[in-house]
């Protein structure tokens, strides 16, 4: 919910999603972002992350990483510190347990990303 409630977005980027994440679910997983681009020249909602990294299953990137397991060394192998890297997208909590159906909808919508990713 960070384009909704975050610091950086504008108004005009807030507008545009609703004050809930089930809502936003519910919709679809709409965003502000023009979708009309992705690694495969196709029309797509731009948050599934498979993607942005694979095209015609063949990967485009020299790797990926989990930023979840904070493990750097992968990066500092090519130079990169990434110790000194400030939190700028911090977003609400959630408060309340998703229900059975959005959580549904979020396995269906990034299904190929779980598979992908190992998740």
């Amino acid at each position: 919910m960070h384009h909704k409630f975050g610091v950086r977005p504008s108004q005009d980027v807030k507008s545009q999603y609703p004050d809930t994440i089930e809502e936003w679910i519910e919709s679809g997983f709409k965003t502000h972002w023009d979708s009309s681009w992705t690694s495969s020249g196709q029309l797509a909602n731009p948050l599934p992350q498979k993607q942005w990294v694979d095209h015609l299953d063949r990967q485009l990137v020299t790797m990926v990483l989990r930023l979840e397991d904070l493990n750097w060394a992968a990066l500092e192998s090519f130079g990169i510190n990434m110790s000194g890297l400030p939190i700028r997208n911090t977003a609400p909590e959630l408060n309340n347990s998703l229900s059975k159906s959005c959580i549904q909808k979020i396995e269906e919508h990034f299904a190929e990303d779980y598979e992908r990713f190992g998740y």
